[in-house]
């Protein structure tokens, strides 16, 4: 399964850019810390500029919420990627 993984990978790399996959893994990553904590990732979207990640969210509830797991966040995606690709998270609305 993972040759499997790894051939996806290649492929939307060669065709999509790199920056689609970076932004998948974090939208994943985000979701499984959302989901820890019981909240839905509805109305969540994600953009990664330079190395700040804006997550722009549509209701002020949920983005304050969000706001109480933003070191959480920073933290898993440091450990995932290297503490180089995502040095600061930010919460907007939605859209950017």
């Amino acid at each position: 399964m993972k040759k499997l993984g790894r051939s996806i990978n290649a492929i939307l790399k060669k065709y999509a850019g790199e920056r689609v996959i970076l932004e998948y893994e974090i939208q994943e990553i985000l979701k499984e810390i959302l989901k820890k904590h019981n909240v839905k990732p509805d109305g969540i979207d994600i953009t990664l500029k330079g190395t700040a990640l804006y997550i722009g969210v549509e209701r002020a509830v949920l983005r304050q919420e969000l706001a109480f797991y933003k070191s959480e966040i920073l933290e898993k995606l440091q450990k995932h990627f290297g503490e180089n690709k995502v040095k600061k998270v930010k919460f907007t609305r939605r859209p950017f």
